[in-house]
């Protein structure tokens, strides 16, 4: 009931016939779903975006991970065989750094 008032009563505030008036908001209507259809797709396509970055960035940080590891690795063998080095260096009697002279053939 409340409604039909309030058509009554705004049926005064517009000039304008109401053919008019029906097209205009038909009009005005379309435009805004059509901009907020648009605007959801952006929307969508940001949140994809945003999702397959996020995808990326993990399996960057799992390489990185693991390369981190096997580097670690490396260096620990590294320092192993620097140290066997100078374990048979030390037990020739040789000096860091020095090279072993090799022996005279017969």
């Amino acid at each position: 009931m409340d409604a039909v008032v309030n058509a009554k009563n705004d049926q005064s505030s517009y000039r304008s016939p109401r053919r008019v008036l029906v097209d205009w908001f038909r009009k005005s209507r379309d435009n805004w779903r059509q901009k907020y259809a648009e605007l959801k797709g952006e929307i969508k396509r940001f949140k994809n975006r945003v999702y397959d970055l996020e995808k990326s960035r993990d399996r960057w940080k799992e390489q990185a991970a693991a390369h981190q590891q096997q580097l670690d690795a490396l260096q620990a063998e590294v320092e192993r065989l620097k140290a066997q080095v100078l374990e048979a260096e030390m037990g020739q009697g040789l000096k860091k750094g020095a090279l072993p002279v090799p022996a005279k053939p017969r």
